[in-house]
């Protein structure tokens, strides 16, 4: 607003309703001699009562300065938000009256539009306070308070009211490990003003727990230039992404110690690793791989190279096939081939290979090993074998012909003695000639045992199906062996007291077989005392019977 002086016949020049809004000319005696029409359209009083805009303004006399036209009368207005503004005027200079009211006028207009659009702008302002889910905080430094928002204060689980906005506040909810680098950061924030305040730290909850906080912010006023006057931040909950940090390195950790573990176990069971990137058309050896081929490490292997190295014919050609196969078809291989390597030796190798499942990537990687030592030692082994089975061929053809050989005179021996057994003879005679009979139906056995060689060592021996005596079996067994144990003073005890079935039926002679070596070994192995037979026999159902024999020395 502009205030003027003016004489009565002269106001209506100053008076042009296309001025700028609001222009009143008040006489010395502060009455209004006229306003332009604008008036209502910022203030809204309609009187032309000086004294109405006494809400609005103030007026301060300064009539101590002058200007070449005319005498000058100078007043200080302050507008309702403090503003200052100079009015100067010539009370008996119209046109330069008239020129100050359009100056002044435009001042008043531009600042009504600006406050305006402070007002605008901090609506704005409070809407992304109440919208975001940051914090924000708003350190006064030289008055030394700081207002935090609402959600500053909920992000850590308490209400607006119980939190109070000073620096205390801060500090109070500050981890313990955090605060001397939380402090640090602030204080270097203020040694270098002009960069972003960035730090992190743990703040306390309502409920105990801490809270990992993004903190930010910058110099919003000066109170000169290198000396904040107010700062204005953030706080973000990274609790979250902090978690998620942990988890990273902890599963980076985790793949590192594998990856070493992995290459170790490599190591010690001679493994390499390759990997070829189809997109790119490269490959990657490890060491141990490179080692395998006998390439230094300076050597880069390619499709064309690395394909070379493998013998030509069936090796060079299965692992093209293979590769092929499993790049189009995605499906694995694991073949034991051959190479040659740098040096020029042939090496048996085992070479693994799959498809990466990653959608966006065309990669192949697998395992190379080298089994030369292991595949050689197959091989003797099979020619050692050939050579046993061909010398185990040539035995049995041994043997069964001579036990065909040899029994054909024993069945004769038998023969004469079964002859003599019908003759007449003494009691005694009798009983040599029945011992005699005894060990040749046993050198028989062992001459049959022989023949039974062959068809053990071919998988088809059978077993006798017949009815026998047990205690008779045992009797003629020991008659038989009895006298070896007599020749070293050793008693020879046979007891059937517990052979409650005598008659059974199977084989008796693989029976007499095993019970003969039992007390062979028996009678060998004791020098004093005794050898004894403890025989027993259960009926277990009305098929089958189990027959326990016992050979027992001193």
């Amino acid at each position: 607003m502009q205030v003027l002086t003016s004489h009565e016949n002269q106001y209506p020049r100053a008076m042009n309703h296309a001025s700028p809004p609001l222009i009143s000319l008040i006489n010395e005696f502060h009455e209004t001699l006229g306003e332009n029409l604008s008036r209502e359209k910022i203030i809204t009083h309609t009187t032309n009562v000086l004294s109405q805009f006494s809400s609005i303004i103030s007026v301060e006399h300064d009539a101590d300065r002058t200007k070449p036209y005319g005498p000058i009368e100078s007043n200080l207005l302050y507008l309702d938000d403090s503003t200052l503004l100079r009015l100067t005027f010539a009370s008996n200079t119209l046109a330069q009256a008239e020129h100050d009211a359009i100056q002044l006028t435009l001042r008043i207009a531009q600042r009504a539009i600006k406050k305006q659009q402070i007002e605008q702008r901090n609506n704005i302002y409070e809407h992304v306070i109440k919208s975001t889910r940051d914090g924000i905080w708003d350190w006064n430094v030289a008055g030394q308070s700081v207002q935090y928002s609402d959600q500053w204060k909920s992000m850590l689980g308490y209400k607006p009211h119980e939190l109070e906005n000073n620096f205390n506040t801060w500090m109070s909810l500050l981890h313990p490990d955090d605060q001397e680098l939380a402090l640090k950061k602030a204080d270097n924030f203020f040694s270098f003003p002009m960069d972003e305040y960035n730090s992190t730290f743990r703040m306390r909850c309502k409920d105990g727990s801490y809270k990992w906080i993004l903190a930010r912010g910058r110099v919003a006023e000066w109170l000169d230039k290198d000396l904040p006057k107010r700062i204005i931040g953030t706080h973000v909950d990274i609790d979250h992404q902090k978690y998620l940090e942990r988890n990273l390195v902890d599963a980076t950790h985790h793949l590192q110690r594998e990856k070493e573990l992995l290459t170790r176990c490599s190591d010690v069971a001679d493994i390499g690793t390759w990997r070829v990137d189809l997109t790119s058309n490269t490959i990657w050896w490890s060491d141990k791989t490179r080692e395998i081929h006998g390439v230094d490490p300076s050597f880069e292997p390619n499709m064309g190279n690395a394909i070379a190295f493998y013998q030509e014919g069936w090796s060079r050609d299965l692992i093209t096939e293979k590769f092929t196969h499993c790049v189009e078809h995605g499906e694995s291989y694991d073949e034991e081939l051959i190479i040659i390597t740098a040096q020029g030796k042939k090496k048996w190798v085992r070479a693994v290979g799959i498809m990466s499942d990653e959608p966006d990537k065309k990669i192949s990687y697998g395992l190379f090993q080298d089994i030369d030592e292991r595949v050689q030692s197959i091989m003797k082994l099979e020619q050692a074998k050939t050579l046993a089975e061909q010398a185990n061929r040539v035995k049995s053809d041994f043997l069964a012909t001579m036990s065909h050989e040899i029994r054909t005179p024993m069945n004769g021996v038998l023969g004469i003695l079964q002859v003599l057994q019908k003759s007449d003879l003494n009691d005694q005679q009798s009983n040599q000639l029945k011992l005699a009979l005894n060990s040749a139906d046993n050198l028989l056995s062992l001459i049959n045992d022989l023949l039974d060689l062959s068809k053990i060592e071919a998988g088809k021996i059978d077993l006798e199906q017949k009815e026998f005596c047990l205690s008779e079996l045992l009797s003629d067994l020991s008659q038989a062996i009895a006298f070896k144990a007599f020749e070293k003073n050793i008693d020879f005890i046979l007891d059937t007291h517990d052979l409650s079935v005598k008659t059974a039926i199977g084989d008796p002679h693989r029976i007499k077989q095993v019970v003969t070596n039992l007390l062979s070994n028996a009678i060998k192995f004791t020098e004093i005392g005794h050898v004894s037979i403890l025989a027993s026999s259960k009926l277990i159902d009305k098929q089958s019977v189990r027959f326990s024999c016992d050979v027992i020395d001193s």
